[in-house]
């Protein structure tokens, strides 16, 4: 459903998988240990909220190219990012 209009009428759309930091913060506690989240901004519009992985998080950056890896989960592999090297 959209967001927006709230519309029922969508549809699935390819995406390269590519985008940038829009903005992001570090999560310093938790029973995982620390965490970094934060919206990427897709090459073709759309931003979506995720978490960073595979990366040292201190050097994550507004602005930094990044790519999507899927990572099993307790249910369904999920889209995380990690920075394009």
């Amino acid at each position: 459903m959209c967001p927006f209009c709230f519309s029922d009428k969508t549809v699935w759309e390819k995406s390269s998988g590519e985008g940038e930091i829009y903005t992001f913060s570090l999560m310093r506690k938790s029973a995982e240990g620390p965490y970094a989240i934060g919206y990427v901004t897709l090459k073709e519009g759309p931003s979506l909220l995720t978490n960073f992985v595979d990366c040292d998080m201190t050097k994550l950056k507004i602005g930094q190219k990044v790519k999507v890896v899927f990572k099993p989960t307790g249910g369904a592999p999920l889209p995380f990012f990690t920075p394009i090297e």
